[in-house]
């Protein structure tokens, strides 16, 4: 029966882009020309140390390098970066909470 259900399921996310939205979701955008996106942040119940972190893992020290980044279905991040001359001002990654917030880098 549970086999039977998913194979349902599956079909049914194969046939509609709005069924497969409404039970996969959406990837998220959490940055966008260098600027946290606030309210994706919150949709997505992430907070800002836990994005520095995962920038960090990917060796990002500021924001202003990144043109998107997307929280992706996975959990991943997904960045689509600047060229270096065409960086932009953003906030340092390389910063936690405790430190008295963000410091802004140009």
């Amino acid at each position: 029966m549970i086999v039977l259900l998913s194979q349902i399921i599956s079909l049914l996310q194969f046939k509609s882009k709005r069924i497969h939205t409404f039970i996969e979701g959406e990837p998220g955008l959490l940055i966008k020309e260098g600027q946290i996106a606030e309210d994706s942040l919150r949709k997505e119940r992430m907070t800002r140390d836990e994005l520095f972190s995962m920038l960090r893992e990917e060796r990002i020290p500021n924001t202003g390098e990144i043109r998107y980044a997307f929280l992706d279905l996975s959990g991943e991040i997904g960045l689509i970066l600047y060229d270096e001359a065409a960086q932009k001002e953003g906030e340092s990654t390389l910063n936690d909470s405790s430190s008295g917030g963000p410091q802004v880098l140009g």
